[in-house]
């Protein structure tokens, strides 16, 4: 099974709880999980360390490039 896992929100909640997800289904089912977060999350660094399969889509800062 390979999965895709897609979170391109900034900050709040569901950042931390994809991150967690995110972490678990790696330790799993490494290398068939491919991850894509915004590069403008406030925990980027730490998304960008799970794993290499990975596609990290730039998303917007402030309301006004939204």
């Amino acid at each position: 099974m390979k999965l895709l896992i897609c979170y391109w929100r900034r900050k709040g909640g569901g950042v931390e709880y994809t991150y967690e997800l995110s972490k678990e289904f790696i330790r799993q089912y490494n290398k068939d999980i491919f991850v894509s977060f915004s590069k403008n999350s406030k925990i980027f660094l730490k998304f960008d360390k799970l794993t290499k399969q990975s596609c990290h889509i730039g998303t917007f800062d402030n309301k006004n490039e939204f």
